[in-house]
């Protein structure tokens, strides 16, 4: 994964309050993926990379997260999976924005919903492949490449996290090569 980040202070701490502190904003750029020596991708992906084949697309999630003294932008970045076809990067994404909006309608009061439509919104989402039940408070599941059903911790699922952006980012193959002497 070639990827940089950029954090920067937006406020500054209150020098007369011990429990003050900065706040910041986070900018994240993801430039590439490339192979790994062993033709493995730094991130997962349920299927053989080939050196031919283009483009990828790469699955993320862009969150902040604070506490009651301060807030951190963007602060985080997960990267989920890396797809063959956009499609199945989208239908990530869309299990990735329900698993987020039942989240904060079962646990935030501005976004609450009447009972019919939150058990709709659950009954819509991936079971989890071991349990077959909806349990991802903090985990969500979707559908691999290959359609086998992933879980995968949601830390973007708290009381002082929340998503800024899921995003797919599409790329050529780079390869990383490696040269004996």
């Amino acid at each position: 994964m070639d990827y940089t980040s950029y954090c920067e202070a937006t406020s500054e701490a209150d020098p007369d309050d011990e429990w003050s502190r900065e706040s910041t904003s986070t900018t994240h750029t993801v430039s590439g993926l490339k192979l790994t020596e062993g033709k493995d991708f730094d991130v997962v992906g349920a299927f053989v990379p080939h050196d031919d084949d283009g483009p990828y697309h790469l699955v993320s999630v862009v969150y902040s997260t604070g506490d009651s003294f301060g807030h951190d932008e963007s602060r985080y970045i997960e990267f989920i999976q890396v797809f063959k076809t956009l499609e199945k990067a989208q239908e990530c994404v869309e299990e990735i924005r329900k698993n987020e909006k039942l989240y904060n309608a079962k646990h935030t009061s501005y976004m609450r919903m009447d009972k019919e439509k939150l058990k709709e919104l659950e009954d819509s989402l991936l079971k989890d492949p071991k349990t077959k039940k909806y349990e991802h408070d903090y985990n969500v599941c979707f559908k691999d490449e290959a359609g086998n059903i992933q879980k995968i911790s949601a830390p973007w699922n708290g009381y002082f996290e929340s998503i800024s952006s899921v995003e797919i980012d599409s790329f050529e193959l780079k390869k990383k090569l490696k040269y004996k002497i």
